[in-house]
């Protein structure tokens, strides 16, 4: 996978300001999705929200990543992201039915530890101790959160756990593109 020439490399400022923005963006689209499944299904929160993502998309990956960030060499790996992404997002948001935002969004955080997990024993990739340690002091802060066992656990509490590793399938997914595609079509592909 091709990545962008340019960006935030080399000033930190500004690579701080695109994060906080991105976590801003993040965390806005995630309470209003949570305020939207008073009165709608998760599939059509999901359906909307790429209805009116689709043109920034493509506009800012036609901008920078040109005519090749429609371009695809794999195009059903593409289709098995996207099938992964629809699944983790509508599992998510049917969470928010039933669970509190924070909860969620805390539940979600088990994520990294799938994704070493996988990773580390299944497709071998080296991790060290120190990222071992990090991912399962992380897991034992989601179970402290789900709290299983007690007499509080609600088991739709596991929704967000099922995301986290569907998640991790998909952020894993990424090796099944061709390398010659940019991170924009990626991006582009992921929102269509």
């Amino acid at each position: 996978m091709q990545h962008p020439s340019h960006g935030t490399a080399g000033h930190p400022a500004g690579g701080i300001v695109m994060m906080l923005a991105g976590v801003a963006c993040l965390s806005a689209n995630d309470a209003l999705a949570k305020a939207l499944t008073a009165g709608y299904s998760p599939l059509q929160i999901l359906f909307l929200r790429n209805v009116i993502a689709l043109p920034f998309t493509l506009a800012i990956g036609l901008v920078l990543g040109g005519p090749a960030a429609l371009r695809s060499y794999r195009p059903a790996a593409h289709l098995l992201r996207g099938a992964l992404w629809v699944g983790a997002t509508i599992m998510f948001f049917t969470s928010f039915k039933y669970l509190a935002l924070a909860e969620a969004t805390a539940l979600i955080f088990v994520a990294p530890f799938f994704i070493t997990v996988i990773s580390g024993l299944f497709l071998g990739d080296e991790v060290g101790w120190r990222r071992w340690l990090a991912v399962v002091v992380g897991f034992l802060g989601v179970l402290i959160v789900i709290r299983p066992g007690g007499a509080a656990f609600q088991p739709i509490s596991l929704l967000p756990v099922a995301t986290a590793l569907v998640y991790a399938f998909l952020m894993l997914s990424a090796r099944w593109v061709d390398r010659r595609e940019s991170v924009w079509t990626l991006l582009v592909y992921l929102t269509a």
